[in-house]
């Protein structure tokens, strides 16, 4: 993947975009050097092969304008928002094990009794 500029605006887009992302210019309309995959070999993107070692070059596929209902914009909303935040990986004090370990010193001293009266009886 390459930066180019757009011969339109200059702004600087993927050589894979679709169109320029400021000026909507469809890169089938640029010409620009790019790349061969297979032989790093600079060929025109307008080319269905490469001139060097014929192999073929793949076009982006068109861009298709989805149109979304305000429900479905709402739960990609939210959805962006959980993955810029992200899940917290340590909960401080109260981890798991922290948890455990005081829910264990509880139950002990609330069944103390109990506990020194089986004991006993070994």
């Amino acid at each position: 993947m390459a930066i180019i500029n757009c011969p339109e605006c200059t702004h600087k887009i993927s050589d894979q975009s679709v169109s320029c992302t400021n000026c909507g210019l469809p890169t089938s309309k640029m010409n620009f050097l790019i790349k061969c995959p297979e032989c790093s070999e600079s060929i025109i993107n307008q080319s269905a092969s490469c001139n060097h070692c014929g192999f073929p070059i793949a076009k982006p596929a068109p861009f298709k304008n989805i149109q979304h209902s305000s429900e479905e914009l709402k739960e990609l909303k939210l959805l962006k928002e959980l993955e810029e935040v992200g899940e917290p990986d340590d909960y401080g004090f109260f981890n798991h094990a922290n948890i455990f370990i005081i829910s264990c010193i509880i139950i002990y001293f609330l069944a103390k009794e109990e506990i020194h009266y089986i004991l006993q009886s070994f």
